[in-house]
């Protein structure tokens, strides 16, 4: 589960931050420091996004005091499964690291005194590690710190400048590790393939090379010599190649080909032992070895060790190890002999009080030291710190010290470390030229100018020191009253601030009653109102019914008038029927067209009620009419047909009239081809008859026109004569008999069908129509009967109207209380934000006054104990030895400053 810790900063740990991040310029735009500090916290959060981090906690040692304080470094992890790094951090490849001071007993927060962004790989984890899931927020808003059960867990943890080894420990080693890594470049070289020797069938290859052209990193030539001795001693290590020498340069260029098995100096040639891989590739075509290649070796098992080597000491020294006691286990010091007598020292006998548990035992250890005393640290770790103390020391004491080395710029270092002292007074040997920069001061010939520079910079100090005492504490002094005013505001705050919140808690209990109240009763109303529309709706809805069923009772009755009326069109319809329907029929006979149903014409009362009813019983017959008249236009036009084929023959013979002879001596022949003629026609349709009729006249006739004998002429005559005598029986034969008596007898037959079905349909309808009548005029009796206790709904639909108007009235009344209470909730929040402001605008007042206070005269706390309450009244506690120092430095600048800034002057510019 994520643990929120509250942290703060020191004076400068945001300022580093924005610096950082946007630049330096970029300080400059937050003069003061919380807004310099709630910069970094918009940084941090940007950094870190809005979801709780895993951070890796370690504790790195003891903080400025070491009895009280410890300093803890906090690192994003990236090396989780279980926790993705922050977008941002991922965007730009670096981790957060955060520096602080936490104090041992647990108490306060985290006040980060360094932040930085630094490479992904800090961020993993160690011994000296412990992961916590943590959210970040800032003390002062939230007033909250480290939890304590975080807190104990990470107390259990080993300090890690207790266990890792210094840098001086670490160099021996790196050293070490360089002599071995340019060992191992001298085994190397490259030299160019002149042939080759392979067989698909064994597992070795053979190649002969130009020694002459080996080098040992691709430029640099070595001896024939020292070549092969690189490759004898390379006997059993893997063998590369590379295409061409453009490839030297790629690290990950070349592929192992196999191990050397033999080396022959005399032939040239290196015999190697194929990989497996290699020899399966090259036997099924899979791979081949270019034509000019270039074969190195690299001792890539040793190089390798080497880098391992070299990054297990990196992590040794910033203590990524997954072992603590390591650093102890190569670095035990066993052998020496211990002193003694021992002497210690106090940090306020120090000249530099920054001076480290390990470095105050190495100046003890010099002072307690009869003799010869070895001190080993790698660079960084404070040797000239060492140095400063040990020489300060010593001249407390009387002594002096010599400082040499076979560096000038070591000695240099060393003494540029001797800050001005009346007990110092380092003199440099040497000569201009082989000094450095830091050591031109301590020459002897400059030796002077050195003590003018540092005197008059002490009196300065002196001076200085006592102005930032008046100019920190004239302004709280001058305002004690502001301060009283303060202090009783603070005191105050919390019982005012309660009493408004517990007031707006109460009005807002009373809101929310009010509101209860208020959706209550407008539930009500919602339900009322449902119920009287539903009255309503049973009200209009009876009303309705009831003038429906009036509705309908008077198109019953005006249904039966139409129909009377209706028969009586009928029956005078029925007296003028017979001669229209005859009219009609005789006229499409007449014109050969068809009968249709729109060409007899009913009554128009009558079309109308059978059109709204969907029903005409007549139609069967007026069906049966068409059919019949049809089959009498289709006989008629058949008719028609003859008689136009008929007269074709007629006009044949009459402009032929040079065939039309005396047929009497041959009758017998005539009545013959006539019997002939008759026996293929009788069997054919009047139509196909004609024309058969019409075909032979047509024939015979183009056979005389044709023929000049006079037999044959004859026998044509003959079938003419024939033909005329049969197709005049065919006419006659053909013509349309008794047509009008059938159609008197289908006018009649029509006329009284329709009028008997139109009849019963109308009669049929009529009867339908009176029950319905009689029926609906009985519901309407029984309903009026039914609704006339119905009446009263409207009298309570009236009540419930009054009802609805009282309800609203008390709703309206608690949503204006409600409102109301609304209203004091928020002036009491007003008063609340008032007061909070008030309270800000006092204790930002308090930070800038304490700010100026100098901080020797003020105890050391943390930002947020300065609004504690319990360290604002200890406060005037303080004013009487104030106003006692304000006095003196008064005082002693009256008197001294105008001296002191003469002697100055005199110091920088004595020719004056």
């Amino acid at each position: 589960m994520p643990e929120t810790w509250g942290y703060n900063y020191t004076r400068d740990a945001s300022a580093h931050l924005i610096s950082h991040i946007e630049g330096a310029d970029a300080v400059n735009a937050y003069p003061d420091y919380w807004e310099r500090h709630a910069r970094a916290d918009e940084l941090i959060s940007h950094l870190l996004g809005s979801e709780p981090c895993i951070f890796y906690i370690r504790r790195q040692g003891p903080g400025r005091n070491s009895e009280y304080e410890e300093k803890w470094k906090l690192i994003v992890a990236t090396d989780r499964d279980d926790f993705q790094l922050p977008l941002k951090l991922e965007e730009r490849q670096q981790t957060l690291q955060l520096s602080g001071i936490v104090q041992r007993d647990g108490t306060g927060n985290l006040v980060l005194n360094a932040i930085n962004l630094v490479d992904l790989e800090q961020g993993r984890v160690d011994s000296f590690s412990l992961p916590q899931m943590i959210f970040l927020q800032r003390a002062y808003q939230n007033n909250i710190g480290i939890p304590e059960t975080v807190f104990a867990e990470i107390a259990t943890m080993p300090v890690c400048s207790s266990y890792v080894p210094t840098y001086d420990q670490i160099q021996g080693w790196e050293a070490y590790l360089g002599i071995q890594h340019r060992i191992a470049e001298n085994r190397q070289f490259y030299v160019p393939v002149i042939s080759y020797n392979y067989s698909a069938s064994a597992k070795h290859i053979t190649f002969t090379v130009d020694a002459a052209l080996a080098t040992s990193n691709g430029s640099i030539s070595i001896t024939l010599d020292e070549f092969w001795k690189r490759t004898e001693k390379a006997i059993n290590e893997p063998l590369k190649f590379l295409a061409s020498s453009a490839e030297i340069r790629n690290r990950r260029a070349g592929k192992e080909l196999g191990k050397i098995e033999s080396v022959t100096r005399n032939t040239n040639q290196i015999r190697l032992r194929l990989e497996p891989d290699i020899v399966k590739s090259l036997r099924q075509d899979n791979f081949a070895l270019p034509e000019t290649i270039l074969l190195f070796f690299k001792d890539t098992g040793s190089l390798a060790q080497i880098q391992w080597q070299g990054q297990a000491l990196r992590n040794l020294r910033l203590g990524h190890t997954h072992n603590f006691n390591l650093s102890k286990f190569f670095f035990e010091a066993s052998q020496a002999r211990p002193l003694e007598k021992t002497i210690q020292l106090a940090k306020e006998d120090l000249f530099l009080g920054q001076a480290n548990h390990s470095q105050l035992a190495a100046v003890e250890a010099v002072l307690a030291a009869e003799d010869l005393i070895l001190l080993q640290g790698p660079p960084g770790t404070g040797k000239t710190t060492v140095i400063t103390e040990i020489c300060y020391q010593v001249a407390l004491k009387g002594g002096r010290t010599l400082i040499a080395s076979q560096a000038n710029l070591a000695v240099d270092n060393a003494l540029s470390r001797l800050s001005h002292h009346p007990v110092l007074r380092p003199v440099r040997d040497g000569k201009p030229g082989s000094v450095s920069p830091e050591g031109e001061p301590f020459l002897s010939e400059n030796v002077i100018d050195r003590w003018i520079q540092n005197t008059s910079a002490e009196c300065e100090n002196r001076l200085l020191k006592h102005q930032k005492i008046i100019q920190g504490l004239l302004p709280l002094l001058t305002s004690l009253d502001k301060f009283q005013a303060y202090l009783q505001i603070e005191e105050t705050f919390p019982q005012q601030q309660h009493q408004l919140l517990d007031g707006k808690t109460y009005l807002e209990l009373e809101r929310q009653k009010k509101r209860n109240i208020h959706a209550q009763l407008e539930a009500r109303l919602n339900q009322i109102d449902s119920m009287q529309s539903d009255l309503q709706n049973l009200i209009e809805s009876n009303s309705v019914f009831f003038a429906n069923q009036q509705i309908k009772i008077e198109q019953l009755k005006n249904r039966k008038t139409e129909l009377t009326l209706a028969l009586c069109e009928l029956e005078n319809w029925q007296l003028t029927a017979n001669s229209q329907i005859y009219e009609v029929l005789k006229r499409c006979l007449q014109q050969r067209h068809s009968l249709t149903e729109a060409l007899i014409s009913l009554p128009l009362q009558v079309q109308t009620i059978a059109l709204e009813a969907c029903q005409q019983p007549w139609k069967q017959y007026l069906d049966e009419c068409q059919l019949e008249i049809n089959e009498l236009i289709f006989q008629l036009n058949e008719c028609d047909e003859v008689y136009k084929v008929g007269n074709k023959i007629y006009w044949l013979l009459l402009q032929n009239p040079k065939i039309l002879i005396n047929i009497e001596p041959f009758e017998a022949q005539v009545s013959q081809i006539r019997e002939q003629l008759a026996t293929r026609i009788n069997s054919q349709h009047h139509i196909q008859a004609i024309n058969l009729l019409h075909n032979y006249s047509s024939t015979t006739i183009a056979d005389i026109n044709q023929s000049s004998e006079q037999r044959k002429l004859y026998i044509a005559a003959i079938k003419l004569e024939a033909i005329k005598r049969e197709y005049e029986q065919l006419i006659q034969n053909n013509q349309a008999r008794d047509w009008e008596s059938k159609l008197y007898k289908l006018t009649a037959k029509v006329s009284s069908a329709v009028a008997e079905s139109a009849k019963d349909f109308l009669n049929k309808l009529q009867t339908e129509t009176e029950q319905m009548l009689l029926l609906t005029s009985e519901s309407q009796d029984n309903l009026q009967a039914t609704l006339a206790p119905l009446t009263i709904l409207s009298t309570i639909n009236s009540h419930i109207d009054s009802e609805l108007e009282s309800i609203r009235e008390v709703a309206n009344k608690a949503f204006n209380e409600v409102t109301e209470l609304s209203n004091q909730v928020r002036e009491i929040e007003k008063q609340v934000e008032e007061l909070e402001l008030n309270l800000n605008n006092f204790r930002h007042w308090w930070l800038g006054i304490y700010q100026k206070i100098p901080n020797w005269l003020k105890p050391n706390i943390d930002g947020e104990e300065l609004f504690n309450l319990n360290f604002l009244r200890n406060i005037p506690i303080n004013f009487e030895l104030w106003q006692q120092e304000l006095e003196q430095s008064e005082a002693y600048l009256n008197k001294w400053e105008p001296t002191i800034q003469r002697w100055i002057e005199k110091l920088r510019h004595p020719i004056n």
